[in-house]
């Protein structure tokens, strides 16, 4: 197979409903694959693992939701981003969940 159309398959698989593409990343990676991190490429930041990012994609998915109900049942009601330090509290939740928990919260 070819890596075009390996990548389009791909850019396909994720352009469909998340539940397969969980699943299958569940049953294809190790629960210390999830947590390993890439290595960096000189920058002060470490990049995240996939638990981190997963993480990460849980707790922001629903601190948006809570948002939106808000601003939906508040007049006037006001939204400030997250700071640095916030969302790497929410990656930090991914080293420590175990993967299979993550998965479910994300398909919930």
């Amino acid at each position: 197979m070819s890596g075009q159309l390996a990548d389009q398959q791909a850019f396909l698989f994720l352009q469909g409903p998340p539940g397969p593409f969980f699943r299958r990343l569940a049953g294809e990676l190790s629960e210390e694959q999830f947590k390993r991190r890439p290595p960096s490429q000189a920058t002060a930041t470490p990049y995240w693992s996939i638990a981190e990012v997963l993480a990460y994609l849980l707790v922001s998915d629903r601190l948006r939701n809570q948002r939106i109900a808000l601003a939906l049942n508040e007049d006037g009601a006001t939204m400030e981003f997250s700071e640095p330090e916030d969302d790497e509290a929410m990656a930090r939740a991914g080293r420590l969940a175990p993967v299979p928990q993550l998965i479910h919260g994300l398909l919930a």
